[in-house]
C-alpha cells in the first residue's frame, strides 16, 4: 500500500493491543496542525527513528488525555479502534495507548493517527511544512444550506439533514448516493455496536482528495454566486469514539448500576441500554420546531433500512463481529489497566463485554432474517 509516496506496511493493524506507546522529547510538538474536536489535545510529530513498526515515522499524530473520572474514554476509543479496524475492516483512525513525558509527570492517554496529510516528497514527509489536508466538519457542511442550525445543542441533526447537505451538483461538498450509503450504513450499525451515542455534526466530516482524471473537473457555486472549480471530497476515517461502551459511567456510576440491579450484569447492561439513544434523527425537523425527535439505535437502523434497502446487507456485515476476539481483546487490555487508568476493571470489562453483546443482538433483530 502507498500512501502519497510513502510505503506503509499493510499488515501493521490499527491497534496493539499489548503495547503502550511510550512519546518522549523525540517526539516533536506540531504548531502548525489544525486542531480538530473541541478537547484539549496535543498534536506531535513522530521522530524518523521510531521503537514500534506500526507507527509512520515524521507523521503528524493526536495526543489525547482523558478528563478526570472518565478514563475509561481511552479504553473506549482504543478498542473501537480495534473493532472497527481490525476486526470489521472499517476506515477508522488508528488508536494506540500511549503515554507521554512532561515536566509533571507521565501523562496516559491515547495516541490517535492523524488522516490529516502532509505533502510529500520522495520517500519521507516534509517535516514541518504544514500545508495539511483539511477536515470539514458536519455542522459546517450543514451551515452552509441550514444557517440557523444549533451547534451547540445539534438538535436539528439528522440523516435526511445529512443528505441534503452533501448532495446537489452545485454543492461543494457534494458526495454521490454510492458513496453516502455505504458510508453511513457502516457508521451507524458501528455506532450501535459500540454504544456510541455521540455521534455529533462535530464527529463526522469530510476530507478532500485527488482525483485522479483531470478531465473529469467540476465545478460549484461558491458564497458570491460564482462557479468555482470543485474539489473532490470524500467522508474522513471515523473517527472521536470515546464516547462508546459506556464510559460516560465513572467508577462509582457503574458500581451504583450494578448495585441497583442486584449485582446482575446481564440486568444492568439491560436496563442501561434500553435507555439508550442515538444522537441523531432521521427525518428532518419541520420548520418551526425545536428539535427532531430521538431515536433508539433499533430505531434508527430500521428508518435507515427502510429508506436506503441496500444498506442492510452491509449493515449485517457489521453484526458479524467476532465476539471471541472482542473478549480475547479485552483480556489483552485488562492486563493494561493501570496504564489506561481504568478502576473496578473486572467489573468495567464485563460490563463493556455483555454491552456489545447485547447491542449485536438488537443489531441482528433489526436488520431481521431477510
Amino acid at each position: 500500500m502507498t500512501l502519497n509516496n510513502f510505503q506503509i506496511d499493510p499488515n501493521r493493524g490499527f491497534t496493539s493491543l499489548q503495547t503502550v506507546v511510550s512519546i518522549d522529547n523525540s517526539w516533536s510538538v506540531d504548531v502548525d496542525a489544525p486542531v480538530i474536536g473541541k478537547r484539549i489535545k496535543k498534536t506531535l510529530e513522530s521522530p524518523i527513528d521510531l521503537e514500534h513498526g506500526f507507527l509512520l515515522r515524521c507523521h503528524p499524530y493526536i495526543f489525547k488525555s482523558p478528563n478526570v473520572g472518565r478514563e475509561s474514554e481511552t479504553l473506549s476509543e482504543v478498542l473501537a479502534s480495534y473493532i472497527g479496524g481490525d476486526l470489521l475492516g472499517l476506515d477508522i483512525q488508528r488508536t494506540y495507548m500511549a503515554t507521554r513525558a512532561t515536566s509533571s509527570g507521565n501523562e496516559t492517554g491515547v495516541l490517535m493517527e492523524s488522516f490529516l496529510k502532509r505533502p510529500y516528497l520522495g520517500a519521507l514527509p516534509l517535516p514541518r511544512f504544514g500545508n495539511y489536508t483539511s477536515l470539514t466538519h458536519g455542522g459546517t457542511i450543514i451551515n452552509r444550506i441550514y444557517p440557523l442550525f444549533d451547534h451547540k445543542r445539534g438538535d436539528q441533526h439528522s440523516i435526511r439533514l445529512i443528505r441534503r447537505a452533501t448532495s446537489g451538483a452545485e454543492n461543494r461538498y457534494s458526495i454521490s448516493h454510492s458513496a453516502f450509503v455505504p458510508y453511513w450504513a457502516r457508521l451507524l450499525a458501528f455506532d450501535m455496536l459500540i454504544n456510541n451515542g455521540d455521534r455529533h455534526q462535530e464527529n463526522w466530516g469530510v476530507v478532500p482528495y485527488n482525483w485522479q482524471n483531470p478531465n473529469e473537473q467540476k465545478y460549484y457555486k461558491n458564497e458570491l454566486g460564482q462557479f468555482t472549480p470543485k474539489p473532490f471530497y470524500r467522508f474522513s476515517p471515523i473517527y472521536d469514539n470515546g464516547g462508546g461502551f459506556g464510559s460516560e459511567l465513572d467508577s462509582k456510576g457503574l458500581r451504583k448500576l450494578v448495585r441497583n440491579s442486584n449485582d446482575d450484569i446481564l440486568a444492568t447492561v439491560t436496563k442501561y441500554a434500553l435507555k439508550g439513544r442515538a444522537h441523531m434523527g432521521f427525518e428532518e425537523v419541520k420548520a418551526g420546531s425545536v428539535s427532531r425527535k430521538t431515536l433508539t439505535f433499533p430505531e434508527l437502523i430500521k428508518f435507515f433500512c427502510d429508506a436506503y434497502p441496500i444498506a442492510k446487507p452491509i449493515m449485517k456485515e457489521i453484526s458479524k463481529v467476532d465476539l471471541v476476539k472482542i473478549e480475547q481483546a479485552l483480556g489483552f487490555l485488562k492486563a493494561r489497566a493501570v496504564d489506561l487508568g481504568i478502576k473496578d476493571c473486572e467489573l468495567r470489562f464485563n460490563f463493556i463485554l455483555e454491552l456489545i453483546r447485547f447491542r449485536r443482538d438488537e443489531l441482528i433483530q433489526a436488520l431481521g432474517n431477510e
